[in-house]
């Protein structure tokens, strides 16, 4: 693993993300916040993604919690160490066998965190296979599936403007959907899979070791096969109600050591159409408050802790010592790394990786 790799770091980013973190709603619908910080929190946007820079509310929301936004954007130059969580949103491009090791010896350090998303098959456009072949080289046992989710009663003035509102009664479930009072907004979402290592299998109906539904869509809505690709990930076809939308692994490491997935059918973390927020885009569904928002804060506030980062120790102000002779050479330390260091821990929020791709 890469212990180190060039950024290049400015507050001009930190003062702009900001100044977009307010949300499109006028007026709060309900208290939420992050509640950890010293976390570096990894999006993947080297490999594409329809949604993959729709994420400045949250990217500017983890920030001014006291944490570090990177973004993977021009070349995949291998995690470091120290980064906490990845999210793969819609990832559009094949990950190469490299580029997969890289993450699994990431993932392997154990309590690491990969978030990543699906999106609905309607037209064809989006192909699960680059994250779920991610997924088969961690060996993980979820998996994102190639349906479309419609919901003709739950939704947001459309069927396909889902609300996923079923939560789960695992204790993660319950810890990461505290407070959600009614459903989450996914738009043109899909369904998530088990893989019991041979094939897939419906979260319906198999239960698999370490494997919790966090969240399901609602009793009327219904997975269909929008692009007739009527293959093995479309196992969910023409199945209705409680088709799994958020799903998370447990991923043993062994020697008590763990790391963990979530799968969401769609990007909730995302801006696009009002996702990652306390509003709907059309105010249709719940008199226009929708848990989005809180539901991925708390996933977050779930999972990441607080990770304090050293205060550098002060160089001491330097003995006067005696003018030397013709024949004597002194030489005085002035400390300034750990000047450097004081400054940029203030300074700094923002971290990104920019390289020219090759």
């Amino acid at each position: 693993m890469k212990r180190k790799v060039t950024f290049f770091m400015t507050n001009l980013v930190i003062v702009c993300l900001l100044l977009n973190s307010t949300n499109y709603q006028t007026a709060l619908a309900y208290e939420t916040e992050l509640d950890f910080s010293g976390n570096i929190i990894a999006f993947d946007l080297f490999h594409g993604g329809y949604h993959a820079t729709d994420i400045e509310n949250l990217a500017a929301n983890l920030t001014a919690a006291g944490n570090f936004v990177v973004y993977i954007n021009q070349t995949w130059e291998g995690l470091t160490d120290d980064v906490n969580v990845l999210i793969l949103t819609q990832s559009d491009d094949l990950f190469t066998t490299d580029q997969k090791q890289d993450i699994k010896d990431w993932f392997e350090l154990g309590n690491k965190l990969i978030f990543g998303s699906g999106d609905s098959d309607y037209g064809g456009y989006y192909n699960s296979d680059p994250i779920n072949n991610v997924m088969h080289f961690l060996d993980a046992q979820i998996m994102i599936d190639a349906t479309s989710i419609e919901d003709p009663v739950y939704n947001d003035g459309a069927a396909y403007r889902v609300a996923a509102n079923v939560y789960g009664n695992s204790t993660t479930a319950v810890a990461v959907s505290e407070g959600c009072e009614a459903g989450i907004m996914m738009h043109g979402p899909c369904g998530i899979l088990g893989y019991n290592g041979t094939h897939y299998v419906s979260l319906k109906s198999e239960i698999l070791p370490n494997v919790d539904v966090l969240l399901s869509y609602s009793e009327e809505a219904t997975a269909y096969d929008a692009d007739s690709s009527n293959g093995e990930k479309d196992l969910y076809k023409n199945v209705v109600g409680y088709i799994p939308a958020v799903v998370y692994e447990k991923v043993d490491l062994g020697d008590g050591n763990y790391s963990h997935i979530i799968l969401a059918g769609e990007s909730i973390y995302s801006d696009y159409k009002h996702m990652y927020d306390q509003r709907t885009e059309f105010g249709v569904y719940n008199s226009d408050i929708q848990y989005g928002q809180l539901f991925v804060n708390n996933i977050f506030n779930y999972f990441l802790e607080t990770i304090e980062i050293p205060t550098p120790t002060p160089t001491p102000t330097p003995t006067p010592t005696p003018t030397p002779s013709k024949s004597e050479t002194t030489l005085t330390s002035f400390g300034i790394s750990a000047v450097l260091v004081s400054l940029l821990s203030i300074a700094v929020s923002t971290i990104f990786i920019l390289r020219k791709k090759k």
